[in-house]
């Protein structure tokens, strides 16, 4: 689970991992809030704090969440209902229980008590008739229903009392403007919109929250030329307060988006603040770009390659970075350089590689791709300036200011005939992603559940600071059989293990052994690889050795593979596991047979000179 929030305000599930523990027990949807994890409240906890909680649990993990679904899951225990701001009352903060059967005790905090807290109310400051006194002592929290039967919440507009009768008649969500004035004017300028649109149709909004992150707000930040919202009064900038009856003033966006999503009606209500100042209020640069679908019957192949990278304004996505020459994608109008939003109704937004690729292969019959070009807009900037419109090759980004972006592999040529800029480096499979010298690049290795034959160096207890890099490579291995790691390759992670300054060697070493039975490396190839020399001189008394175990046949040299306790190499403390020595008294050690190598270290007596080549690394992290 993804999780995402401010600190004052509440944390939110942003996002849900398809086939992930999250999405498999059915019960979490984005937008719910986190009240708890273990017992642990995350009451104006920190981002960081609940990534704790739920990094360091055990196999099992309680949440206690609060659910923006109409038809609430009795399966939670607890949820906490903050009722929405309104001009006229300070809103209650209140713990309360969801309903289960009689028979079944509800859980509760400790000692099986309703844990309640104390009601938090201020006096009005508003000086308004005495109806407004009169409506400021009613109950403004749940629901109740209007004269046409439809279900509202109380606090909002259309169950707002009136101290003089109303010439304007009621719409089925009991709105009136004269209503919506006396709720909601106190804030500024409103207006109501009416959208009408398709059973399956979205609203064509984008939604953002305030660029002061201690304010919960749902504003507009685009909408879609193309959507049921077009036309309307709606523009960017305004703040959404009600949808057909149902308060979102006070709220996360991500909430408003679910609780918008889950209206059934043709027609939705909304009614928005406008101020001038709106536009500045954004937490983003107002939505220009929207996804369009394209659908295709399942046939024949699609005729994609698709990559996992990184765009410098739309983010961490899926993109297509090459398309088959006539193929269906081709003539359908699909361009490199597009991001994939969504396969039928599986959201792509923060799947990896192989999940996106999973979907495609799974998908039948009738196919919809949602699909978003996110250099469009800058390819219109470029015509109405007078730059050239032309294409622009597969391995430049459209940015002047190259971001250093993860980069699993490069694609070939593409086939298109003219190919859009694409958001980040051309890439295939990390299966088959060969490792690019002074970037990262993450590449997948297939082992089966064997070791993967490699001996690291590094760890903040160690002779190389800074993180770790690969010493040798072990014949017959599964690295070398797979033959794209070298000598001196730097790990920066490890099956999602990020390799530090805080990281110790044996921390390291333990990510290395475990067994997967496909392990993922993020790598960083420096050219020229950065090293330093060391001449270390050890004394070797008749009938003694130096105390080292080592294997040969590196390209650099021999590798040291053990110190004997109390041996010179050990009391001397220059020398460690994974060392390189490229040359003793002189003598290459580079490439040399194991008999060659043994010779040389065991005729050498009294003072014996090693030349030890070591990684000197830099903190690196994606």
């Amino acid at each position: 689970v993804n999780v995402g929030g401010d600190v004052t305000s509440g944390l939110f599930i942003k996002s849900i991992i398809p086939e992930s523990p999250a999405d498999k027990c059915g019960e979490l949807k984005i937008g719910d809030r986190i009240l708890a994890v273990n017992e642990n409240s995350l009451e104006n906890a920190s981002h960081e704090k609940a990534v704790n909680y739920i990094k360091t649990a055990n196999n099992r993990i309680v949440l206690v969440v609060q659910s923006l679904e109409r038809n609430t899951n009795p399966m939670v225990l607890q949820k906490k209902v903050p009722p929405p701001v309104t001009p006229s009352k300070t809103p209650e903060v209140e713990y309360i229980q969801d309903g289960k059967p009689k028979k079944e005790p509800v859980a509760a905090p400790e000692d099986n008590k309703t844990l309640t807290v104390p009601k938090a109310r201020q006096e009005s400051t508003d000086s308004e008739n005495s109806s407004d006194d009169e409506e400021d002592s009613r109950e403004l929290e749940g629901k109740t229903f209007t004269k046409a039967g439809v279900e509202i919440d109380r606090a909002s507009a259309g169950n707002t009392k009136l101290g003089e009768e109303d010439v304007e008649e009621e719409d089925d969500y009991g709105y009136t403007m004269k209503k919506i004035k006396k709720r909601y004017s106190a804030l500024g300028e409103v207006d109501c919109c009416t959208i009408l649109r398709d059973s399956n149709e979205t609203c064509g909004l984008s939604l953002c929250g305030h660029r002061d992150r201690t304010r919960m707000a749902c504003l507009i930040a685009g909408i879609n030329p193309k959507g049921a919202a077009a036309g309307t009064t709606l523009v960017v900038g305004d703040e959404v307060l009600e949808v057909n009856g149902t308060v979102l003033h006070g709220r996360c966006h991500l909430n408003c988006s679910v609780i918008i999503k889950n209206l059934a009606s043709p027609t939705l209500k909304f009614i928005v603040l406008r101020k001038k100042t709106s536009p500045e209020d954004l937490a983003v640069k107002p939505v220009k770009q929207f996804p369009t679908d394209f659908d295709y019957t399942g046939t024949s192949s699609l005729g994609i390659m698709i990559i996992e990278g990184k765009h410098s304004i739309a983010g961490q996505g899926i993109f297509i970075s090459d398309i088959q020459e006539g193929s269906t994608a081709e003539k359908s109008g699909l361009k490199i350089g597009d991001m994939l939003l969504a396969v039928n109704r599986d959201s792509l937004l923060g799947c990896n590689y192989e999940s996106a690729a999973g979907l495609l292969k799974k998908a039948e019959g009738v196919i919809t791709l949602k699909i978003c070009n996110p250099n469009k807009e800058k390819e219109t900037d470029n015509k109405a300036n007078g730059e050239a419109g032309g294409a622009v090759g597969p391995g430049t980004t459209p940015n002047k200011k190259k971001p250093e972006t993860l980069a699993p592999s490069r694609a070939g040529t593409p086939h298109g005939t003219k190919p859009e800029a694409s958001p980040t480096k051309e890439v295939v499979d990390p299966l088959k992603a060969p490792i690019n010298e002074n970037e990262f690049t993450v590449i997948d290795i297939l082992a089966e559940g064997k070791p993967l034959g490699i001996i690291v160096a590094g760890g903040c207890d160690s002779l190389v600071k800074s993180g770790a890099a690969v010493m040798d490579i072990l014949p017959q291995s599964v690295v070398e059989k797979d033959n794209r790691l070298q000598i001196f390759d730097q790990l920066v992670e490890i099956n999602g293990f990020k390799v530090n300054n805080t990281c110790t060697s044996e921390s390291i070493k333990r990510a290395v052994k475990q067994l997967h039975p496909k392990v993922r490396l993020v790598v960083y190839r420096a050219n020229p690889p950065p090293t330093e020399t060391v001449e270390v001189d050890l004394m070797k008394k008749p009938g003694k050795n130096l105390g080292l175990t080592f294997r040969a046949g590196n390209p650099k040299g021999i590798v040291i593979t053990g110190l004997v306790p109390g041996g010179s190499a050990e009391f001397d403390g220059r020398i460690q596991v994974g060392d390189v020595v490229s040359h003793i008294n002189g003598d290459s050690l580079e490439a040399g047979g194991i008999e060659q190598c043994a010779s040389l270290v065991k005729t050498a007596q009294g003072k014996v000179g090693l030349r030890i080549l070591r990684p000197k690394l830099k903190e690196r992290s994606v």
